[in-house]
């Protein structure tokens, strides 16, 4: 008898020991809205993964801001109430501010640009937010930022005139604003329609994709075509969360995390032209930016606040960094044209 209640004993701590035993429910937050193309990247994900985990992983998504703004997501997995989180540049930032250099404004031009800089740079990234004790299990390409506003505004000087919604979060991003003659007004993500609505705000920049899901275009309905950055998004995960799966199991996770992620740059151009053709439809109207106006936010760019802004909010090692190897990839692309 004493046998046996010892190997229930050995079985039971077994099972403890063992994480491969069990299944883990990963409860994730999203601002992707419900059946837009990142939800249904973020649904192909976990069907993948729970596919190729045996059932072991199961990913419950909260999409459309259901679990708040991306601040909010971060706080609560800290706080052990989310495990993961399918967020932007915006959001990882406050784990490590060096992604938005990635971001930063009229610095990188083109897809291709954006996926060489990226590769570079993403294992001093990762190895920076691991210290932080999150993981990430995907980088994607999410858009291209472009400026929404209730008037026309394709010179700064006509973007002046509005109120133009920042992230809250960042006090130095609302003082540059300030400093450059904007009016920020800093808010939450989900405050953003309500907003526009009762005319808080006027103007806001997002990816086309976003403006047309959340319909905040209905409102701000002119927008420039000049891309004024690239979205960098990705999926974070706790580290306590992540430590819990199978060595040979996480492999997996993130070799179809970099399936979706090349699926999610394939579709990203698609789903913008589809966003904006749409919007167009329901009276949005466009307005090309020339190569004047451009010059114009170019030099806000340069300027001595926006050196500051980059310092405080990027860092400037994390920016040179992404210089260094954009530099590098022009002349490689100069190099093959002659």
């Amino acid at each position: 008898m004493r046998i046996i209640k010892t190997l229930g004993i050995v079985m039971v701590f077994g099972f403890f020991l063992t994480g491969n035993l069990f299944s883990l429910t990963i409860k994730m937050g999203s601002l992707a809205p419900a059946n837009s193309p990142w939800d249904k990247s973020i649904k192909k994900l976990a069907s993948e993964w729970k596919r190729v985990s045996n059932g072991k992983i199961n990913l419950t998504v909260f999409p459309g801001g259901i679990a708040g703004d991306e601040a909010d997501m971060i706080r609560k997995i800290r706080l052990r109430q989310l495990d993961a989180a399918a967020i932007s540049a915006i959001g990882i930032n406050q784990i490590y501010k060096g992604v938005l250099s990635v971001s930063a404004p009229l610095l990188v031009r083109n897809l291709d640009e954006f996926e060489y800089v990226l590769t570079k740079v993403k294992p001093v990234f990762e190895e920076e937010i691991e210290k932080k004790q999150f993981k990430v299990v995907i980088w994607a390409f999410g858009g291209w930022v472009r400026f929404f506003s209730r008037k026309p505004a394709v010179f700064p000087d006509e973007m002046k005139s509005q109120k133009l919604w920042i992230w809250q979060g960042n006090s130095d991003e609302v003082q540059l604003w300030k400093q450059l003659g904007f009016t920020p007004v800093p808010l939450s993500f989900t405050d953003v329609m309500t907003s526009l609505q009762s005319g808080i705000i006027d103007a806001f920049a997002s990816v086309p994709v976003s403006a047309a899901a959340y319909q905040w275009f209905g409102i701000a309905n002119n927008m420039s075509e000049m891309q004024w950055a690239p979205m960098l998004t990705g999926i974070i995960m706790s580290s306590r969360v992540w430590n819990k799966i199978d060595k040979d199991i996480q492999s997996k996770l993130l070799d179809i995390g970099v399936d979706i992620a090349a699926d999610i740059k394939l579709k990203s151009e698609k789903a913008e032209a589809e966003a904006i053709s749409i919007m167009k439809k329901y009276g949005l109207v466009t307005h090309p930016a020339s190569r004047e106006a451009i010059k114009e936010w170019e030099k806000i760019r340069d300027s001595s606040y926006f050196t500051s802004w980059i310092k405080s909010t990027c860092g400037m090692e994390s920016f040179e960094l992404v210089k260094k190897y954009l530099d590098e990839f022009r002349k490689k692309e100069n190099a093959g044209r002659q």
